[in-house]
């Protein structure tokens, strides 16, 4: 039985910490909440612990949960605490911060779900499974497979949450049958697809157009036209007083030009460092793209942090893209 290691890991474990990737998005934490509803439902004890907050459009999802960012006073109590942990939506410690390292070094059994391709999983239990359309489709198999009774309205919200941002409202090449056939399920469990859709697209910030007024006036156009990319600094974030997570979605909306394959998003974190986020229609495995500065993702949707200024990490970014885009 594809789950039983897990169940058997669990079984006689009474508290978990659960925790994802940098850059908490729709997927990983429709997922840590989903497999924290399960576990609580067991009469387990769940912590979120990541490093970023959870986003204000999906606070509607952690209600019901304990959460703790990696630079709260309580969280090495927690992880003493912490009889084992799960890791959601990511299988490599580089893409989880701070938390990862304190996860890492915990000397706690590890237990690792995700749907990104990876070389070598980690965890003492792992299922990787990279024709998943999302992480919250595995999470969902998990806690189905142990008790079909199991699937909560909490843990069907969560679960469809992660699946429509994942798969951009099932317009991306991730979309399978399985991800329509397990939302038609989760519909039958009572969710609120329009209520849910409000939260998630809808609450948006007035600082996040100001700040999408100023990226897009860096816009910029390959010669052949296939290749589209914005950037966005500091110096942006602070003049629309805005917060990164308020990008959410840029990268894909540029996707949408005409005859473009690959659109890329330059972010600056530092003087010296800088984050691409790649996306592509059709031809372009990006995850080969971000593979070049050791980043990852999936073959539509990569990403990968890059130890050179923002002008410099667009030049060598643009001159590996453009041979792949031939």
């Amino acid at each position: 039985m594809l789950w039983q290691r897990f169940y058997e890991a669990i079984k006689n474990k009474k508290s978990f910490l659960i925790s994802a990737h940098l850059g908490l998005e729709g997927d990983a934490v429709g997922s840590s909440v989903a497999l924290s509803a399960f576990l609580r439902s067991l009469g387990k004890q769940t912590i979120l612990l990541n490093d970023d907050p959870i986003p204000d459009n999906l606070l509607f999802l952690t209600a019901n949960d304990t959460v703790l960012q990696s630079t709260d006073s309580l969280v090495h109590d927690a992880i003493a605490a912490a009889e084992a942990c799960f890791v959601v939506d990511v299988s490599n410690w580089n893409h989880m911060g701070k938390t990862g390292k304190l996860i890492e070094s915990s000397g706690k059994p590890i237990y690792c779900i995700d749907h990104h391709q990876c070389s070598e999983p980690i965890g003492d239990i792992a299922h990787i499974d990279p024709s998943a359309c999302s992480a919250g489709i595995l999470i969902y198999d998990l806690i189905r497979s142990y008790d079909s009774a199991s699937v909560s309205k909490e843990i069907a919200q969560a679960v469809y949450t992660a699946i429509i941002t994942d798969t951009g409202n099932f317009r991306f090449s991730n979309t399978n049958a399985a991800a329509f056939t397990i939302c038609a399920d989760l519909m039958n469990q009572g969710i609120n697809h329009s209520a849910i859709c409000n939260e998630v697209y809808e609450n948006n910030p007035v600082s996040r157009f100001r700040l999408m007024h100023e990226t897009l006036g860096t816009l910029k156009l390959s010669d052949d036209g296939r290749i589209v990319w914005v950037i966005i600094t500091q110096d942006m974030l602070a003049k629309t007083h805005s917060t990164i997570k308020e990008a959410e979605g840029f990268v894909d909306m540029l996707r949408t030009i005409k005859g473009v394959e690959l659109s890329i998003l330059f972010r600056q974190l530092s003087p010296d460092t800088t984050k691409a986020t790649f996306r592509s229609k059709e031809y372009i495995d990006v995850q080969q793209l971000a593979s070049h500065f050791n980043g990852g993702g999936h073959k539509r949707a990569a990403g990968a942090t890059i130890h050179a200024p923002v002008d410099k990490a667009v030049e060598q970014v643009l001159s590996t893209a453009k041979t792949m885009a031939r």
